[in-house]
C-alpha cells in the first residue's frame, strides 16, 4: 500500500450523478482538515471538466521521508517542529502540505494557489540537488498543485 495522488482541474459539483466515460468523481473528505478542501464542500461529490494528473507519491513511509526532506531543505528544521508549533509556522512555505494526513484526504484550490507558488518559489534549490528521486516527486508535487489551482483539487488516496 501506498499514497497515491490525483491533482483536478475545472472542477465543478456533479448535480445529477451521470457518470459519463471519463469523468473524474471526487469525494470531497479531508476530516480533520475540512478547511483544506475549501472552496470545495465536502458534503459534495465532483467531475472535472478539464484535466486530471495521476501519481504515486510511494509508499506512507517513504511519502513521510519525502516530505521531512522538502522541511528540513526549506525550513532547516523537521515537520515534528512545525506540527508542535503550528502557530509559530503557520505562515511558512509548504505550512498546509507539511500539516496535512499522509494518507487521505483533499487540497482544494484556495490552499493549492499558495502551494504551487511554494513549489515554484523553492524549484532554485531543489535544481542544486543531486537527488533524483527527491527531484522527481518534487516535480510531480508542483505540477499537481499549479494544476489545481484552476478550480481544482489534489485528492490523496
Amino acid at each position: 500500500m501506498g499514497l497515491d495522488i490525483i491533482a483536478y482541474n475545472k472542477l465543478v459539483i456533479d448535480e445529477n450523478g451521470d457518470r459519463e466515460e471519463g469523468d473524474y468523481e471526487l469525494y470531497c473528505w479531508a476530516k480533520p482538515y475540512l478547511n483544506h478542501c475549501k472552496p470545495l464542500e465536502h458534503t459534495q461529490y465532483y467531475k472535472t471538466t478539464g484535466e486530471s494528473f495521476g501519481f504515486r507519491a510511494g509508499s506512507y513511509g517513504g511519502y513521510n521521508q519525502w516530505r521531512q526532506q522538502l522541511c528540513e531543505l526549506v525550513h532547516k528544521i523537521t515537520p515534528t517542529e512545525i506540527w508542535e508549533n503550528q502557530e509559530e509556522h503557520k505562515d511558512k512555505a509548504f505550512f498546509n502540505l507539511i500539516c496535512f494526513s499522509d494518507c487521505e484526504g483533499t487540497i482544494g484550490s484556495i490552499m493549492a494557489k499558495p502551494l504551487a507558488k511554494d513549489f515554484q518559489d523553492h524549484q532554485h534549490l531543489v535544481d542544486e540537488l543531486k537527488d533524483d528521486y527527491f527531484k522527481e516527486k518534487y516535480a510531480e508535487w508542483r505540477e499537481a498543485f499549479e494544476l489545481a489551482s484552476d478550480d481544482g483539487a489534489v485528492h490523496f488516496h
